[in-house]
């Protein structure tokens, strides 16, 4: 099966996104595979305990990012546990920003409403930190704070540390 390819070797659309190596599509397991690992696996025997080990070593209060009712993501921002909000997802978790905006507002935010930290720190909920705005709103400030940088580092006022990998406040000037 010949698929084709541009002048810098990538492929062209319409490949539909297929393993040229394998013949199928990313992310589906053939069945000789599942059998393979099933083998594998076979005659191999887990006590119950380790099986519960296993399946809850990291959810709820052991998760090092659990802290009362709250969980912190990876982004940081914070989730607190509602079981009866309207906006909650999956794990019955909502975002700390957005009850904090709701209870100052009044009301339940609107769909096409989002939150921005001004800081640029999710954790930080306070609501002077808080800004309402929309998807397109959201996206102005952070390409307005990405223009900054740029002018900043034209204007030799923050220049980036290469050997630590970090922006930082030109001293020299």
């Amino acid at each position: 099966m010949k698929y084709k390819r541009d002048k810098l070797g990538r492929f062209l659309k319409g490949n539909n996104s297929i393993k040229y190596w394998l013949g199928r599509k990313r992310g589906k397991t053939s069945i000789k595979t599942k059998v393979k690992i099933s083998l594998a696996n076979k005659g191999k025997k887990r006590s119950l305990e380790s099986i519960n080990n296993y399946k809850f070593s990291k959810t709820g209060e052991k998760n090092p990012r659990y802290i009362k009712g709250k969980f912190i993501t990876k982004s940081g921002h914070i989730l607190i546990l509602k079981h009866n909000h309207p906006n909650k997802n999956c794990n019955n978790y909502v975002y700390e920003h957005k009850i904090i905006m709701e209870n100052y507002l009044g009301r339940l935010l609107y769909e096409n409403e989002v939150i921005h930290h001004i800081d640029g720190d999710p954790g930080n909920n306070k609501i002077e930190n808080l800004f309402l705005t929309t998807k397109s709103g959201n996206s102005k400030a952070h390409h307005s704070i990405n223009k900054l940088l740029k002018y900043f580092l034209d204007k030799k006022i923050v220049i980036f540390n290469s050997n630590l990998g970090i922006y930082e406040i030109n001293k020299k000037r």
